[in-house]
């Protein structure tokens, strides 16, 4: 009966909000907060989703957990990340591994990325293996590429742009195309204890899905954020707790049909 239920939610929700494989990342809570705006965030590890350029200007080895216990409230629909990247001379390396679903319904991304910053314009690509694997109906695989730019306008202001499964991958007998997604956003720093970014993301089959989010520092220690998005719409709260080498990130993100998510992430900088 769960399995037909869960099905139920795929075919008839999930069509209404234009979901299909390998579309809902869930990673990070502090970028999911942002959106297609994190495309435009500076030293962030989960840009290894969003935009793999953002991964050269990352700060010493981090490594981060990220959790979706119950997508929608549906604990058959978490979702969960491991990622760790290494700052080299060369450049930035960084792997991830992501998994979504649960026992009769399961994707899984192996991603590996690699950056590079050149003063003014920072570069990245990213490899995903994607597997797919439905109880009854067996399982497939496939790769996906990204690329991603970061480029700095000026000491406060940075433009990310980023374009996901560039390659057009296919999966299962049906031949489903894995989204293929262009995002760009915009970020401003006026003052070091705040940030406001705007974005937009394009699916090319859906329309476009604007946002826009904002973090405020009210000591160094805290940070608090706010962000709304379109097509479809989303309004996201969260924060950010630091403790010395540690940063814990929550959103709470409520989509106007399916009701709540909550994003758990913790990061340690080594």
């Amino acid at each position: 009966m769960k399995i037909l239920l869960l099905l139920f939610f795929f075919l008839n929700v999930g069509v209404q909000c234009a979901f299909s494989a390998f579309e809902l990342r869930g990673i990070g809570a502090r970028e999911m907060l942002f959106g297609s705006s994190a495309v435009a965030l500076k030293n962030s590890l989960w840009s290894i989703s969003f935009n793999p350029g953002g991964l050269s200007l990352l700060v010493g080895t981090q490594t981060s957990v990220s959790y979706a216990p119950q997508r929608f409230g549906l604990k058959e629909v978490s979702s969960s990340s491991l990622a760790l990247a290494t700052p080299f001379e060369f450049g930035t390396i960084a792997a991830s591994v992501h998994r979504y679903g649960y026992e009769a319904y399961n994707e899984l991304s192996s991603s590996l990325s690699f950056a590079k910053n050149f003063t003014s314009i920072a570069l990245g690509i990213a490899v995903h293996y994607n597997t797919l694997s439905i109880l009854r109906y067996g399982n497939d695989a496939t790769l996906g590429i990204d690329v991603g730019i970061l480029a700095f306008a000026s000491e406060n202001v940075s433009v990310g742009f980023s374009a996901t499964n560039i390659n057009a991958p296919t999966i299962a007998q049906k031949k489903e195309r894995l989204p293929q997604l262009f995002s760009i956003g915009v970020s401003y720093h006026p003052m070091n204890v705040f940030t406001v970014a705007v974005g937009a993301e394009k699916d090319v089959r859906y329309k476009i899905s604007p946002n826009v989010a904002i973090e405020y520092f009210p000591i160094d220690e805290l940070a608090l954020r706010v962000g709304v998005s379109d097509e479809p719409t989303l309004f996201n709260g969260g924060l950010g707790i630091s403790i010395h080498s540690i940063t814990l990130d929550y959103t709470s993100s409520s989509h106007q049909v399916l009701g709540l998510t909550h994003y758990i992430t913790v990061t340690m900088r080594m």
